[in-house]
This record gives C-alpha cells, sequence and structure tokens, in this order.
C-alpha cells in the first residue's frame, strides 16, 4: 500500500494547474513543498497565501474523496493489485477533477462537454465542413477548440491563444498561417456560428465562456464608490481593458475602440472624434487615478 507521503505528492502534482487558475489567478503557487509529503509531513511549511486562497482546502477535499473511494474493498484490491499503483492514484484524482471542473461549468450553466459535436454544434460542424477541403476540416477543429479552450487549465479570460492555434495548424500539415490569418479564420468560424444557431447561442457558448473563465483582471476596491459601485466607471475601466487588449490584435485604433465597444455594450457604431477624446480623457484620469493610490 503507497504510504501517506506518497500520496501527498500526487495530489499536490496533480493539482498545480488547479491551484494556479482557481487560487492564484495564474500564478505559481507559492508552496514549494506538498503539504503533508515527504518534505512536509505536517504540513507546515504550506504558504499563508495558500492557506487562505484555498490550496489546502482542495488539498483536503481530494484526500477526503480518495480515503471514501478506498474504503470500497473493489477499489482498493485493483489499488494492490495495480502495476504503478501511483499512476493508479494519479488517474483517479485527475478523473474527480475533471468531474468537478464538469460540475462547476453546469452548475454555471455552461455544458458539460462543451466539445460535443452532436445538438446544436452539430449544425455548426455542418455548416463548416460545407465549406469543403482541409479549409472545411479546419474550422470543424477550430470549432471545437474555440468551445473547449476556455475551460482548460492554460486559459486567460479574454484571450484566444492566438500563437497556440498556429500552432495547431502547422500540425495539420497544411502549411504555415499568420496572425491575421487566424483570425479571419476565428471570426468565419464565429460568423457560420451566428448564422446557424444565431448571436445568443455564440455569446452564451463562445463569447462567454473566453472572457469569464480563467485568470481575469480585478477591479481595484478604489473602482467601487463609497455607497455602492459606480455603473459608470465599471463600464468605463472594462472597455479600457477590452480597449487595450484589441490594440494588440487589430490594424487601427479605431477598429480596436469599435469592436472594444461591442464587445462591452453589445453595440456597433461609428468611432467619431467625440469618442477618441473621451477614451484618452479616460485613459489619462485612469493613470492619474493609479498614481495617487
Amino acid at each position: 500500500m503507497m504510504s501517506f507521503s506518497e500520496i501527498a505528492e500526487i495530489i499536490w502534482k496533480v493539482t498545480a494547474s488547479e491551484r494556479s487558475i482557481y487560487c492564484h489567478t495564474g500564478s505559481y503557487c507559492p508552496t514549494f513543498h506538498a503539504p503533508y509529503g515527504h518534505h512536509d509531513p505536517e504540513g507546515k511549511s504550506t504558504s499563508e497565501e495558500c492557506v487562505q486562497a484555498g490550496c489546502l482546502d482542495l488539498v483536503h477535499d481530494l484526500w477526503e474523496y480518495l480515503e471514501t473511494k478506498l474504503e470500497k474493498d473493489s477499489v482498493r484490491r485493483r489499488l494492490e493489485q495495480a502495476s504503478n499503483p501511483s499512476a493508479y492514484i494519479w488517474q483517479m484524482v485527475a478523473t474527480h477533477l475533471k468531474d468537478r471542473r464538469r460540475q462547476d461549468r453546469v452548475r454555471r450553466g455552461f455544458p458539460a462537454r462543451p466539445s460535443r459535436t452532436d445538438g446544436p454544434a452539430g449544425r455548426v460542424v455542418k455548416a463548416l465542413e460545407a465549406q469543403g477541403g482541409t479549409h472545411g476540416d479546419w474550422l470543424v477543429r477550430l470549432f471545437r477548440i474555440l468551445r473547449s479552450y476556455p475551460f482548460g487549465p492554460k486559459h486567460v479570460a479574454g484571450y484566444w491563444p492566438i500563437a497556440g492555434l498556429i500552432q495547431e495548424y502547422a500540425d495539420t500539415g497544411d502549411g504555415a498561417i499568420d496572425e491575421s490569418q487566424m483570425l479571419s479564420d476565428i471570426n468565419e468560424v464565429l460568423r457560420v456560428a451566428k448564422e446557424t444557431l444565431g448571436a445568443a447561442w455564440v455569446h452564451d457558448n463562445l463569447t462567454l465562456p473566453a472572457l469569464c473563465n480563467g485568470p481575469a483582471a480585478e477591479l481595484r476596491d478604489a473602482d467601487h464608490a463609497v455607497d455602492g459601485p459606480n455603473v459608470d466607471r465599471v463600464l468605463s475601466t472594462m472597455l479600457l481593458a477590452a480597449y487595450q487588449r484589441r490594440q494588440q490584435l487589430e490594424k487601427s485604433s479605431d477598429i480596436a475602440l469599435r469592436k472594444a465597444i461591442k464587445e462591452v455594450c453589445g453595440v456597433d457604431i461609428r468611432i467619431t472624434q467625440e469618442l477618441r477624446n473621451a477614451l484618452n480623457e479616460f485613459r489619462q484620469s485612469e493613470d492619474e487615478f493609479g498614481q495617487s493610490e
């Protein structure tokens, strides 16, 4: 039978991505040694940040899960007979984490299995396949990635994995593709999905997950008025964040601003000098605000 410390080490390693995303907003966990592992058998070197953020709670939850499972004679026998007990425990923990994430998605109103291609998503797949050839096959693959990536351990809220998608395309053997072409393919997938299932489906299954899963920017305490949230300021902060992100992707500042407004406010408007001036004024006020903190 595996030792307590060995199992603790496995739990700590399997949960690395989970702890980074959900406990440390995408940063590395500051606790170096696994709590209750070989180097910290009493769990006393756990960082206070990890205690407060929930790393230790996650470890305890998984210990409780394993203890419950191993109380069953059938599971305990399989572990004893396993040629690689460490791999068996690893798989048990990894599967349970996957189930937890699935349950969390359902609780929040997202699909349990975002990469499935039956049901409504199957209609989008057929529409993309209708484009024919290797390009149609690629768009189907891209559609699957865009649906599942926001729920993965490496997703950063508000971003598509452009560099990763470019490498994914290279792996198909159809040559190389640059950033502008990749963005064009993403927009093509979104357009076809919208024409097939409507804007609401695209928002709920593609746009919203991409924006609200994974490590995200946090509002500062001062962004909230003393007597409650200042809606105008929060919206302006969201708009500025979206604009700065879009500036890295678009050819001009006007296009970036137009798309940022549509993303945050849901309207497509013509960019005027008045809007440019308003944006500049808010950026200046944000800089002054940040310096005064």
